[in-house]
């Protein structure tokens, strides 16, 4: 059921009692009505059309009562026709008793322990729980066991009596019971003369006490009989063919283990075989989930002997044949999914970096009337384009090539499935051809992706290094250097926007030893400053162009520096 469950009364309400205490806890509703969904309350008002809530009557008088469920997300609200009642006021002092009468509690250990108990008047004043010997305990009990409790509910002087309730004296108890702890238990069908092999693993979203031991658990063995009541614990290991019980016990300090499975004994291999065949269930909804039973059982079968076989009933052995194509087949179709989505995942790959390269060669072929590194950039870039587009390429090969292999896989196995019609393996060959084909188109699309990479690695060398020898013949004009105060001095140039940017050597040597080095990353920068210079001292100085180029079969980059130029002398200040 999707969306806001509808909602009902299981039991209609009704009005129980039509005059109710004043003071008292007693509602004047059937407190058994119960709605299909969710939990129900009593809402009061003075007048029927008036503002309802969940406070109690506090005069004498005419009241109204309702019941009322909540609406949410998940399930409609209710609410009932309005019924009057009269709250009576009462004089001296009233006799109590109980309208929840304190019950039998089971609860698991750590559960909080919930009393069911409600008094005509007042509120339950004390609760003191006593062990098994009759010692009051400390708060709740927390182990295991049997316990007694006591309720009080105080006498309010001239309103109503106190109560007392004893649980020991009415036979009334709580009883706490050791944590239980589910397991995976399983034990295989065996041969006679073989021996069971349950074994137990825990659940993996469960978490264990830290004192369990494994190791410790115990089997016990019983017959079954479905003439039986009950069934009778062997003495042993069951040895004898039959149909048996297993139960996996362990009882810690506070928690416990009991974990039953059945299995059977059988008298010979064909009947094993047989159960184990019959175990498969129908073979229409099996699938490659179940391809390790069905080995299994395959394997059983190729290892009986030929006068084993004869004694296998001819349906069982038919069934298994029927499951081997049938989980073959799922499997078979399931590999095809999953190879044609990665074909198509690769085909969308390659479309995308083949235009990228068909617009980078077109860009290339563009900036190459610019000449100089305008156009080895874009010969590299356009390079790399065409070298991914290849390797796009390749793996659309490789996945067209499995997508093919995976369809003429799911064609053989059509042929065996049970569930596929002649048609259905026909069409499955069919598109074994068209898969082929589409293989052999990729070969083709690779073959020539291939060629326009390496043409376009050769085009970009030949680029970069036509470029490389025009920026090493860069030249800097109108350089000069002008001394400025405190130790500075300023170097001015015309920009040469074919470069990257620059750089600018000083040294008090005329052969540049021990030179300082200032690099301008801007091509269109015109002047830089030198800072430090010793005053009164001569400096030689001089410029060169500095232009980053790309390496088109490694895509890494580097700086190509131009001629240095004449050097120019200054006197610091």
């Amino acid at each position: 059921m999707k969306g806001a469950k509808y909602n009902f009364w299981d039991d209609e309400p009704y009005l129980r009692y039509e005059e109710v205490p004043l003071g008292s806890n007693l509602s004047p509703l059937d407190g058994s009505s119960d709605s299909g969904w969710r939990t129900i309350y009593t809402v009061y008002s003075k007048t029927e059309n008036g503002t309802y809530s969940k406070e109690r009557p506090d005069t004498a008088g005419t009241w109204y009562a309702k019941l009322v469920v909540d609406e949410t997300e998940d399930y409609a609200g209710l609410m009932s026709e309005p019924f009057a009642f009269e709250v009576v006021a009462v004089e001296g002092q009233q006799e109590n008793h109980w309208i929840s009468y304190p019950d039998d509690i089971w609860v698991t250990q750590g559960e909080e322990i919930l009393l069911d108990a409600t008094p005509l008047y007042g509120q339950i004043d004390q609760v003191i729980y006593y062990d098994d010997e009759g010692n009051e305990l400390d708060g709740q009990p927390t182990k295991p066991g049997t316990y007694s409790y006591k309720l009080t509910v105080n006498e309010k002087e001239g309103a109503y009596d106190g109560l007392l309730f004893i649980s020991s004296e009415e036979d009334v108890w709580i009883y706490v019971e050791s944590r239980y702890f589910e397991c995976h238990l399983e034990c295989s069908d065996i041969l006679k003369g073989e021996t069971p092999n349950p074994v137990v693993t825990p659940y993996e979203d469960e978490e264990y006490p830290s004192s369990l031991d494994w190791n410790k658990i115990t089997f016990e063995y019983y017959t079954y009989d479905d003439d039986e009541e009950d069934d009778v614990l062997v003495d042993g290991i069951p040895t004898e063919p039959g149909v048996y019980d297993v139960v996996a016990r362990y009882e810690g300090p506070d928690f416990k283990i009991s974990e039953w499975e059945s299995f059977t004994i059988f008298e010979t291999k064909a009947e094993l075989l047989e159960a184990r065949i019959s175990d498969l269930g129908k073979v229409k909804y099996l699938d490659e989930r179940d391809e390790e039973e069905v080995n299994e059982v395959k394997a059983m079968y190729d290892s009986l002997t030929a006068s084993e076989k004869e004694d296998l009933d001819e349906a069982s052995e038919a069934k298994l044949q029927k499951a081997i194509g049938r989980v073959a087949a799922a499997k078979a179709n399931l590999a095809l999914h999953a190879a044609q989505e990665s074909y198509q995942n690769a085909q969308a790959a390659y479309t995308e970096a083949a235009a990228k390269a068909a617009a980078s060669e077109a860009a290339a072929i563009e900036a190459a009337a610019a000449g100089g590194k305008t156009a080895a950039d874009a010969a590299a870039a356009a390079a790399k384009d065409a070298a991914d587009a290849a390797a796009a390429a390749a793996k659309l090969e490789e996945a067209a090539k499995a997508a093919s292999k995976a369809q003429e896989d799911a064609a053989a196995a059509a042929w065996k499935d049970p569930l596929a019609t002649r048609l259905d393996a026909q069409n499955a060959d069919r598109a074994t051809v068209k898969a082929e084909q589409a293989a052999t188109e990729a070969a083709a699309i690779k073959k020539d992706a291939d060629a326009k990479a390496e043409a376009a690695k050769k085009y970009a060398e030949e680029q970069a290094s036509q470029g490389t020898e025009e920026a090493e013949n860069y030249k800097v004009a109108g350089f000069k250097v002008k001394a400025l105060k405190k130790g500075k001095a300023q170097a001015t140039w015309k920009a040469n926007t074919n470069a990257s940017g620059y750089q600018i050597q000083y040294s008090l040597k005329k052969n540049m030893k021990k030179a300082k080095v200032v690099n301008v990353k801007k091509a269109t920068a015109k002047k830089a400053t030198l800072k430090k210079l010793k005053k009164g001292k001569k400096y030689f100085v001089r410029i060169r162009t500095c232009t980053v180029v790309t390496d088109p079969a490694t895509g890494q980059t580097s700086n190509v520096y131009g001629k240095w130029s004449a050097k120019k002398k200054v006197k610091a200040k």
